[in-house]
Formats: structure tokens, sequence, C-alpha cells
């Protein structure tokens, strides 16, 4: 490409680019208009789905039993029986939940 056609194209290309920039309004007109808003609070499941969430667990947990019982690969047994206790710790977390702070920087 020859200098003079260069030089041309990068005169043409900056005001562009700083046209379509400034429709846009940049990233500090972009934050004033942002509309404020607190965070939702956090709702934990309903009772009904509790006991729901317990009943399944307590059968989950027969059925891990189960297995052992049949002598089933050991590493399996246990891979099951680590997502039943996350379940379990997870709907314990669950009953217990306190609702989202409305001071927090989040």
């Amino acid at each position: 490409m020859k200098p003079a056609a260069l030089i041309l194209a990068t005169l043409v290309a900056i005001p562009l680019s700083l046209a379509s920039r400034a429709s846009y309004g940049g990233q500090a007109a972009a934050a004033q208009t942002l509309p404020t808003s607190s965070p939702t609070p956090a709702k934990g499941p309903s009772p009904a789905d509790l006991q729901r969430i317990t009943t399944k667990l307590g059968e989950l947990s027969d059925r891990i039993t189960a297995l052992g019982a049949k002598r089933i690969d050991p590493a399996l047994l246990a891979d099951a029986d680590v997502y039943r206790k996350a379940a379990e710790r997870k709907s314990r977390s669950a009953a217990t939940a306190l609702p989202h702070p409305t001071t927090c920087p989040c």
C-alpha cells in the first residue's frame, strides 16, 4: 500500500471509530444510565419440597445400603455415597438458609 493511501485510510478510520464509540456513550455514560436495584432475597425450598427431598434421600440411602449388601464394586458404591452426602448437606443448608442481606456489597 502506498504511504498516501495508508495515511488517508487512517484519517478516515479514526473518526469513524470515535464516532461509533460516542454513539454508545462510552463506559462512563453507560454506568450513569444503569438502573439501580437491590439484590433479590434468597428463597429456600418450601416445607413440602424439603419433606420430599428428605423422603427421596431416605430412599437413596436404602438403595445404596442394598447395593452394598450385593457386593457391588466399592468404587462405584463410594461414588454414589458421595452424591448422597452432598444432597444431604445441601438439603440441610437449604432448611437453615438465611435471606440475602440487603447491605451485601455483591
